[in-house]
């Protein structure tokens, strides 16, 4: 009862305080009304400004006669309280929260009404402009006053941002406690698995607040701590500019603890890319990030980069954290714990046979390796660095998990078959699979047919054959002059004569044609093209296609013989002879026949 009593007289004192500077402030608005009233006759030009500024003053004015006779009921309740005993509480008065929210909302609008009219008077006298600076300079010094005044703040008191890991529990407003995160997360800049950022609120304006919901007593604490407490990430984050973590992608101040990452982080185009957190101006402590990290410059496992002071003077802070982290890309500053030296680290660990811990440069005691074996007989590592999986991934959809042990290797044969999508062809982007020491993914990438492949030269620049399909960029057409034409037959007449130019051996890549249709140039002219098939030598049906001959042929093992089909000369000329002989005798015989009747 005598700590409660003492107490109540404490706050007695605190609210004739504020009972006393509440007049004060009275004071100081009746003051700036005197000054609008010589402002308002400086031009018509500002007459409505002034209007609006004196109607959110004498507002203003209101609010603070209210607030000062809740003050008052509060302090004669405390008196009363001094003198009972024992002690009962009566019911609080009502409306303090919500006056004190208003008088804000009214201080904003004063705020702003000065800035516009200060804007608007710079064409004016200089000594109208010197009253309403003095005007400006009065308000900052009131508004400071009434946030003093109405969250008890002395002269020589300071806001800090820091929490430590013994009062996080306490903590309740401004606070993100056991979330988990399955989902992509994707964003221009400052995006998080968790937090998109952890920052101050510094508008008064309840409508620029991040937070507009919360009371003005709630949006004060939120200031003062800021904390993500044993959260967890296994979504991919993905910025397109600076500013990606797997908790937080910009993290100004506040505590990161006992949270983790598992899968990927990755900044497109931009910098600052980090396991936990981006950029990193608060304390980070025993995490961990097993995940795969992406971008252009300050790549870090924990973060991609601290800072050397932050808004409470300090430097940023990550200790006690573990990383099994792989970058996939990074032009300069990336280490498995932090890209550059920026800030306080101690005692953080990572595994990895190719990074160091930070910038590239490994420290005892700060940012040092250790081996797997090690890492999981320590206390308090989670479970997912004691599982490894595989997954096979085709357009965003897993066809298969294989799970592993660190350092195992994966049979080929586990691999699943590719899906297939119509004019492309599919491939595993990934094929060696020996020790993986990390969550792996294999992606099928799919490329479009090659529609034609080309093989020979005819000495002119053209191409001897092109063969249609659907043919990978690796896929070649295997020529081989000469094939087994010793079963060749012609059908060679009286006035034609067949004989035989030259043949080939084409190897066409297996495809997914049933048949191809190939584009061969003949060295000759007047050309039959002959295919063997089972059956043996057959003719083609052939179509000209330029120089071309085009023509449909199947398997993989194609002989082709181009055979010269021409018209025998001697024996049409003797029989063309013959019938011109034939047919100068009948007209000799005719003529004859004529003269003897004659």
């Amino acid at each position: 009862v005598n700590s409660v009593k003492e107490g109540a007289g404490k706050i007695a004192a605190a609210l004739s305080d504020m009972s006393d500077a509440a007049a004060h402030l009275r004071d100081a608005i009746l003051h700036i009304d005197d000054i609008l009233e010589v402002v308002e006759g400086a031009g018509e030009s500002l007459s409505s400004m002034v209007e609006n500024l004196s109607s959110a003053v004498g507002k203003f004015s209101d609010t603070m006669k209210t607030l000062a006779g809740i003050s008052e009921d509060i302090h004669r309740t405390v008196k009363y309280l001094m003198g009972v005993d024992p002690i009962q509480l009566p019911t609080p008065p009502d409306g303090i929260e919500e006056e004190a929210s208003r008088l804000f909302i009214y201080i904003s609008k004063i705020e702003s009404e000065l800035a516009l009219l200060n804007s608007d008077v710079t064409s004016m006298s200089g000594e109208l402009v010197d009253i309403l600076a003095s005007v400006r300079e009065i308000f900052d010094s009131i508004t400071e006053n009434i946030v003093d005044v109405i969250y008890g703040l002395e002269s020589g008191d300071t806001v800090s941002d820091k929490v430590s890991e013994k009062e996080i529990d306490s903590v309740t407003n401004g606070k993100v406690f056991a979330s988990t995160n399955n989902g992509r997360v994707e964003g221009d800049r400052n995006v998080g698995g968790i937090s998109g950022a952890m920052g101050l609120e510094y508008s008064l304006d309840p409508e620029d607040d991040l937070s507009p919901t919360l009371s003005v007593t709630q949006k004060k604490q939120y200031r003062l701590k800021a904390v993500i407490h044993a959260s967890k990430n296994y979504g991919e984050v993905i910025s397109k500019y600076d500013g990606a973590g797997g908790i937080t992608g910009r993290m100004d101040l506040g505590l990161i603890y006992l949270s983790e990452v598992y899968g990927r982080v990755e900044s497109t185009a931009g910098n600052y890319v980090g396991g936990i957190a981006g950029i990193a101006a608060g304390r980070i402590s025993a995490c961990f990030a097993k995940a795969t990290l992406a971008g252009g410059s300050f790549i870090g496992g924990i973060v991609g980069a601290g800072v050397t002071e932050s808004a409470s003077g300090g430097s940023s802070s990550v200790s006690g954290c573990y990383t099994m982290v792989i970058i996939e890309r990074a032009k300069q500053y990336f280490g498995a714990v932090a890209g550059v030296d920026r800030g306080e680290y101690e005692e953080n660990h990572f595994v990895s046979s190719v990074l160091s811990g930070i910038d590239r440069v490994s420290y005892g005691g700060r940012a040092e390796p250790i081996g797997y074996e090690e890492l999981v007989k320590r206390r308090y590592i989670p479970d997912g660095f004691y599982s490894f999986t595989l997954r096979f991934v085709c357009d965003g959809v897993v066809l298969a998990t294989v799970p592993f042990e660190f350092g195992e290797s994966i049979d080929p044969s586990l691999f699943p078959e590719i899906p297939a999508k119509e004019g492309h062809y599919g491939r595993w982007d990934r094929t060696n699979l020996d020790s993986l020491e990390f969550d792996t993914t294999v992606s099928v990438v799919y490329t479009p047919y090659v529609i034609t492949i080309a093989g020979g030269d005819r000495g002119d620049g053209r191409n001897m054959f092109l063969v249609e399909g659907e043919f990978t960029e690796d896929d070649s057409l295997g020529i081989a002059e000469g094939a087994n034409t010793g079963d060749l037959t012609f059908e060679s007449g009286f006035f034609t004569e067949d004989s035989l130019v030259e043949s080939w051996t084409l190897t066409v890549p297996k495809n997914n044609m049933a048949t191809n249709r190939v584009h061969l140039l003949p060295s000759t002219d007047h050309a039959r093209i002959f295919v063997r098939t089972a059956e043996g030598w057959r003719q083609v049906d052939a179509t000209e296609f330029g120089s071309y001959l085009t023509f449909d042929v199947s398997g993989e093992t194609v002989e082709i013989a181009v055979v010269r089909h021409t018209v025998r000369i001697l024996p049409i000329a003797i029989i063309s002879a013959v019938l011109l002989l034939l047919a100068a005798a009948v007209v000799v015989t005719v003529i004859i026949r004529k003269k003897k009747k004659a």
